[in-house]
């Protein structure tokens, strides 16, 4: 009855399928015009009370349904005083910068996208898929075409279900995707597997250069190089031991401003127990040998 979580429901919701969202989760005030069908929780679909029609909230945000309210039902500024000027302005830019892209997409004969996921510093995970072709000038274009904010496990299936919105509902590149490339995830390219078995991608292409850097760590692991498996440990002792302490952080960042200063900072200052620091950190000291074999080791890292 549902449909595959990209495509719009076909069916016409009933009042009694709809459910309220939790607002003390859902704070954003367009929640009090929308409503969630109950076979369709975990979709990336809602309905309009004052319509009753479908609208995608895709990437878990609201611009779309606030683009709903504001071109059919011409709700904008009476949502809340959060609706300030500003983001009236981001959602014109937004808006504008939307349009461009759809553009020169549809003018492309043949496209391709590459998808990956990161973790922010703030603990947020995204998933970002972007848009490569050529124009008519054989320049090459690039673009990204959505960032999903995901907090659950990246999942074939939910990352195959992004890549088909984008691709086949948002900017509608259906039979002009010829192929997408992931790093060696299992994730992505199980997802990959997915869409090319569903026929929205002919080929997929593996990161070189993510291969390449599996290959570097492999080769630094104990059993194959214990020298340099050592000195990983040993710098990423000293790295975890300076984002622990302010002080020597602070002073890190000081030395990466300024070169020149010296970054030379005594750990055991205002310790309780000093001997016991400096037994802790004696092992913690990099000779003339393992500094030149670090720099060595970050020259290789570079070059994937």
């Amino acid at each position: 009855m549902a449909g595959k979580a990209n495509k719009k429901p076909i069916f016409d919701p009933l009042a009694s399928d709809l459910v309220q969202v939790d607002r003390n989760k859902y704070k954003s005030e367009v929640w009090q015009f929308f409503a969630i069908h109950k076979q369709l929780l975990n979709e990336p679909w809602v309905v309009c009370t004052k319509c009753n029609e479908w609208v995608s909230r895709h990437g878990n945000t609201t611009s779309n349904m606030r683009h709903h309210l504001k071109h059919q039902h011409g709700i904008m500024n009476t949502l809340n005083e959060g609706q300030t000027k500003m983001t009236e302005l981001i959602d014109a830019k937004y808006e504008e910068a939307l349009s461009k892209i759809k553009t020169l997409l549809f003018a492309a004969t043949s496209v391709s996208i590459t998808t990956d996921a990161a973790t922010m510093h703030t603990g947020d995970s995204h998933i970002t898929v972007t848009a490569h072709w050529l124009d008519a000038k054989w320049k090459m274009m690039s673009c990204v075409l959505g960032v999903a904010i995901s907090n659950v496990s990246h999942t074939a299936e939910e990352i195959a279900s992004l890549v088909k919105y984008l691709v086949n509902v948002e900017f509608m590149l259906e039979n002009r995707l010829d192929s997408i490339g992931t790093d060696q995830g299992a994730n992505f390219l199980a997802a990959v597997r997915l869409l090319i078995e569903e026929g929205i991608s002919e080929e997929q292409v593996r990161c070189s250069c993510h291969k390449l850097q599996l290959s570097i760590k492999n080769s630094l692991e104990e059993q194959h190089n214990p020298q340099a498996a050592a000195l990983v440990t040993l710098f990423r002792a000293i790295s975890n031991n300076i984002n622990n302490s302010p002080m020597l952080l602070d002073a890190l960042r000081k030395h990466q401003c300024n070169p020149d200063t010296s970054c030379v900072v005594d750990i055991t200052a205002n310790m309780d127990d000093e001997d016991e620091t400096e037994s802790k950190y004696a092992n913690l000291t990099p000779t003339d040998e393992q500094w030149l074999a670090a720099a060595k080791l970050c020259i290789l890292s570079d070059c994937n």
